[in-house]
């Protein structure tokens, strides 16, 4: 009886986990796309990408609640995270004021945003908590700071870090890890876990848009139909921590990424002209 009870809560842990992973959006497909095409001047580009925020930020706060022990080290990590964060909204400023740091040649701006995040990964490990929601409210903080004109420039060199080094060492770590011979060994199944993804989030996406919004409603459900980056962590975590095995990595690894290709070459090929003929306020339905 004891055995089948931590069987049982083994397969729900895992269930939890396959769950949470598969239900967020990937913001950095939708950030890059909605960059490359200037789509941020729209007021749809802003909504698609609070909307992305808003999911992203709930998988975050599901991977913490759900998966981490809690204990003193815990507590610490939050009480840490929490004052580094109030911090950084109140004081950061006169870090990247400052004339000995601001636009130095040692990228002294970057070093600082790097530290903080070292020291919620420290510190996350340490209470076995997610590092990834306090530096996701971090980035939110921090963009306030970066409105200004004047700092486009250190905003312009965080994106080139950002997404020249990385994304992409994250994403190549996360696939070195991906067995495309476990993926085949159970292709019934993940099959199946996508089509049932991809219908779920469509018709979570599709019918509210068709309500709220005069136009467009398509290309918003499929871009927040995409997926990769917060499951993908989601992933990794559950890999590390023997929440899951390979198998189940790779399959839901290889679902990340085969929803993060087919709804964005969906809404590239046949919806992003639909962006372009109104301006921003007739987006939306009066």
């Amino acid at each position: 009886e004891m055995q089948r009870s931590l069987v049982g809560s083994e397969m729900c842990i895992r269930d939890r986990l396959t769950s949470t992973a598969l239900s967020e959006t990937s913001i950095a497909v939708v950030y890059s796309v909605l960059t490359q095409k200037g789509l941020f001047k729209y007021k749809i580009g802003k909504l698609i990408m609070v909307a992305t925020f808003i999911t992203d930020i709930c998988t975050a706060i599901a991977l913490s609640v759900l998966f981490t022990k809690f204990d003193i080290y815990t507590l610490l990590f939050y009480v840490v995270s929490l004052t580094v964060l109030v911090m950084a909204y109140y004081k950061s400023d006169l870090f990247f004021e400052n004339p000995l740091f601001k636009n130095k040649i040692g990228e002294l701006e970057i070093k600082y945003v790097f530290v903080l995040l070292l020291g919620f990964i420290f510190f996350g490990s340490l209470g076995g908590g997610q590092a990834i929601l306090p530096a996701f409210i971090l980035g939110v903080i921090l963009s306030d700071h970066f409105k200004n004109t004047q700092k486009g420039e250190v905003k312009a060199r965080f994106k080139t870090v950002a997404f020249a080094i990385i994304t992409p060492i994250f994403f190549i770590i996360g696939g070195m890890k991906v067995s495309i011979p476990l993926i085949y060994s159970c292709f019934g199944i993940f099959l199946t876990l996508f089509v049932l993804r991809q219908l779920s989030k469509y018709i979570g996406v599709y019918y509210p848009s068709k309500i709220f919004l005069k136009q467009n409603y398509n290309y918003v459900t499929m871009m927040m139909s995409t997926g990769l980056t917060f499951g993908l962590v989601a992933a990794v975590f559950g890999l590390n921590n023997a929440l899951i095995n390979q198998t189940e990595y790779s399959v839901i690894t290889g679902i990340l990424v085969l929803s993060a290709i087919l709804p964005t070459f969906v809404a590239e090929k046949y919806y992003t002209c639909l962006l372009y003929t109104s301006p921003s306020p007739r987006d939306y339905a009066a």
